[in-house]
C-alpha cells in the first residue's frame, strides 16, 4: 500500500511538472492588471468576444474595469465594443494606460489608435502574432486581419492546427 501511495505521489508530481513546463515556455501576451479577479473576468470576456457573444463580453469587460480602470487589454476590447465618443474615450485611455505596460500591451493598444487603417493594423497583428504565437486571441485577430479571403483561409487552417479546441475558428472556416 505504501509503495502504491509513493508511486502515485511521484507520478502526480511529474504530471504537475510537465504541465507547468507547458505553460511556462509559452509565448502569450501579458495582461497587466492590479487585480487577479479582473484578469479572470477579462479572460471570460475574451472568450465571449471571440465567440461573437458581444453582450456577454461587454458586461464582463465592464466588470473587470470596475476592479482595474487602467486594464489596457480590457480598454482595447471596450474600444472595439463601443461607438462614437465612448469608443474614442476608451481608445485614448487604452493608449495612455499602455505607456507603463509591456511592449506587447503597447502594441496591442496601438490597434485602436486614431488614424489606423486596415493595412497598418494588419502589420500590428502580424507583429503580435510573431511575438505571441501561443495566444489564441492574438492568433484569431491575426486571422481576421489578413488582407484577402485566401490569406484568411490559410491563416485559419494554421490556427486550427494550433488551437483545435477554439470554437470560433470553426465558424470562420465554415
Amino acid at each position: 500500500m505504501f509503495a502504491f501511495l509513493l508511486f502515485t505521489s511521484i507520478a502526480n508530481a511529474q504530471v504537475q511538472t510537465v504541465s507547468q513546463k507547458k505553460t511556462v515556455g509559452q509565448k502569450k501576451m501579458t495582461w497587466t492588471t492590479k487585480s487577479d479577479k479582473a484578469k479572470e473576468i477579462a479572460g471570460q470576456g475574451s472568450d465571449h468576444f471571440m465567440n461573437i457573444e458581444l453582450a456577454q463580453a461587454y458586461e464582463e469587460f465592464k466588470a473587470a474595469l470596475k476592479l482595474d480602470p487602467n486594464f489596457t487589454v480590457v480598454l482595447v476590447f471596450m474600444t472595439n465594443l463601443t461607438t462614437e465618443e465612448t469608443k474614442k474615450a476608451y481608445a485614448e485611455k487604452a493608449i495612455k494606460s499602455a505607456a507603463q505596460k509591456t511592449e506587447g500591451e503597447k502594441l496591442f493598444a496601438s490597434t485602436v489608435a486614431t488614424g489606423n487603417t486596415p493595412a497598418s493594423n494588419r502589420e500590428i497583428w502580424a507583429k503580435l502574432h510573431d511575438m505571441f504565437p501561443d495566444g489564441s486571441m492574438i492568433g484569431l485577430n491575426y486571422v481576421f486581419s489578413r488582407a484577402t479571403p485566401a490569406e484568411q483561409f490559410t491563416a485559419a487552417k494554421d490556427y486550427l492546427k494550433k488551437f483545435p479546441d477554439e470554437a470560433p475558428i470553426y465558424n470562420i472556416l465554415a
